[in-house]
């Protein structure tokens, strides 16, 4: 018993425990928004709020989503994890609005408001996809980096760069 619990208590001393929000502010950004969008999308729709008014909010704070994670250095990360993030972000919203249509459903709603509950899911995952494809397309492709790196080094040296055609 006693052992157990020292080794537990030496344990917890030497192993770095990570905070969520602390240590990893981009996950925690990426974790309220998503939260916070499910649970927007999920209680403006079930108030009645028009579609149109929700699939814009929806829209905004993947905008905000984005903007932020490529601006700000503390929440900063490649633009490939970013385009993943924010193509799940879409998915989350999406997911979202579909359980909000299907809340409809059990209450009786009207045809109207279940189709703007769709249209809110297929807006989102639009612009999720649209998203992820922009951002992508700003990653440096990893190859053109190493190339770049190389004939920097080469240069340094006073060596021209090998092309790396002839190299094979």
């Amino acid at each position: 018993g006693a052992d157990v619990e020292t080794r537990l208590d030496r344990a917890e001393r030497t192993l770095p425990r990570r905070r969520f929000f602390n240590d990893m502010p981009d996950k925690g950004l990426f974790a309220i928004v998503a939260v916070g969008g499910f649970a927007a999308i999920l209680f403006l729709k079930l108030r009645g709020l028009d579609a149109d008014y929700v699939a814009i909010g929806a829209v905004g704070l993947m905008v905000f989503y984005g903007f932020a994670a490529f601006q700000f250095r503390k929440v900063r990360m490649r633009p490939d994890r970013l385009g993943d993030n924010f193509y799940y972000l879409g998915f989350i919203y999406t997911l979202a609005s579909l359980s909000a249509a299907l809340l409809q459903i059990r209450k009786g709603a009207l045809i109207d408001d279940v189709l703007g509950a769709f249209g809110i899911a297929l807006f989102t995952t639009i612009v999720g996809v649209a998203g992820r494809v922009l951002f992508v397309q700003m990653r440096g492709d990893i190859d053109e980096v190493e190339d770049e790196v190389e004939e920097e080094v080469h240069e340094k040296k006073g060596r021209r760069k090998v092309p790396s055609w002839m190299k094979k």
